[in-house]
């Protein structure tokens, strides 16, 4: 059964802070069917203008979207007590649609009442921007606003960077404490992952070296906040080893080691950056790409049967003392089991068979191997 967080208990405690920060607001709450809540708040500023009530689920999953959503907020996303709006920025337009569906399907919220600013480097091509935006996001074009600005990160983006703004205080707050519980409640191992892999399709990046294959994944933090302290806890508790990198220009988590990969590869089940079809693609070709994978992958021919050194040489071309070696350290690791045939009392040659562990291997290989060919962003979405 997918677990649940009651909204209902969430929103008792909350209050909305006014824009100067020196008032404080309480929430009002009522049930308006079996499944929703009416949330909304009074001030006592005068005049005819009241906040604007919207409608949240009782119980919201903690599925796959939803701690893939708020991971995603937690790395894109505006998090400061005092904001009044909530807001989300990315330069990928399905990352963006992905949280206009979320939050459309999840909390009731149309998409078209959403505000989409572009910030955009490029200026002389306004409405194909702007059709891009629109079309690919599924938003009024009326919606989206693009705004220039100078700045030489837009610059690589050739459709800028879109801001997701949600003027409402009562429902920012509410998003505040959702991401609170997620940062510091989340204690399920499935759930942490999809967590981190909303993280890493914000923060993250993939590293290749000079042969294609996957150097490191990193994963972006600030220091100005305690993100570090919470990134590190959350990959400890999923045993991913990690270090981090501080230089004048960038504070930054790195994962090194195919293995590592291989373990946040099967733990968010198969797609380590979420909703980023761009990025997991890298991830998949760079995995590919790694001598050690291609080499445990050539095991595939020998899934079902024994095997000896000659067997394996024979099939590859590889000399067979070079055989020996890479068939040894498997078995030492643990992805092959291996017997010695003897004859007249004398040890005349090892048989290998592919363990239980090597089996599982081979087949998250060749997952990432069917993954690299297809579109992961309709595989996450589909899910």
């Amino acid at each position: 059964m997918t677990p649940k967080i009651s909204l209902l208990s969430l929103v008792k405690g909350i209050k909305v802070t006014s824009h100067t920060g020196k008032t404080q607001f309480k929430l009002n709450v009522k049930r308006v069917s079996d499944g929703k809540l009416k949330i909304w708040y009074n001030h006592n500023f005068g005049g005819s203008f009241q906040p604007r009530p919207f409608i949240i689920p009782v119980k919201l999953k903690l599925d796959r979207k939803t701690c893939s959503a708020f991971g995603l907020i937690q790395a894109e996303g505006v998090k400061k007590s005092y904001y009044s709006e909530v807001q989300f920025a990315n330069t990928e337009f399905e990352i963006v649609k992905f949280v206009l569906d979320y939050f459309e399907e999840y909390f009731y919220i149309p998409r078209n009442i959403w505000r989409c600013v572009v910030s955009c480097k490029r200026t002389n091509d306004y409405d194909r921007i702007i059709s891009y935006w629109s079309k690919n996001c599924n938003i009024p074009a009326e919606k989206v606003k693009l705004v220039p600005r100078p700045v030489e990160r837009f610059k690589s983006a050739e459709y800028g960077c879109a801001t997701l703004r949600l003027a409402n205080s009562a429902f920012y707050s509410i998003i505040l404490a959702i991401l609170n519980f997620c940062k510091n409640e989340l204690s399920e191992k499935t759930l942490l992952a999809y967590y981190l892999s909303g993280l890493l399709a914000g923060d993250g990046t993939v590293k290749l070296n000079k042969y294609g294959s996957i150097d490191s994944i990193g994963l972006a933090y600030d220091y100005n906040t305690d993100e570090l302290a919470v990134y590190s806890s959350l990959l400890d508790e999923l045993n991913i080893k990690f270090s981090v990198e501080i230089s004048s220009t960038m504070r930054i988590i790195r994962m090194h080691n195919w293995k590592q990969f291989l373990t946040l590869f099967t733990l968010t089940g198969g797609l380590p950056f979420s909703a980023c079809s761009r990025k997991n693609e890298l991830f998949y070709r760079g995995m590919l790409n790694n001598r050690d994978i291609k080499s445990v992958r050539r095991l595939n021919l020998f899934a079902d049967k024994s095997f000896s050194v000659k067997d394996f040489s024979a099939a590859f071309k590889i000399h067979q003392r070079s055989s020996y070696d890479l068939l040894t350290r498997w078995a030492s690791i643990g992805y092959l089991e291996y017997e010695l045939k003897s004859k007249r009392g004398m040890q005349t040659s090892h048989k290998f068979r592919v363990s239980s562990l090597g089996k599982e291997l081979l087949a998250s290989l060749n997952n990432i191997a069917i993954l690299n060919t297809s579109s992961t962003s309709t595989a996450f979405l589909a899910t």
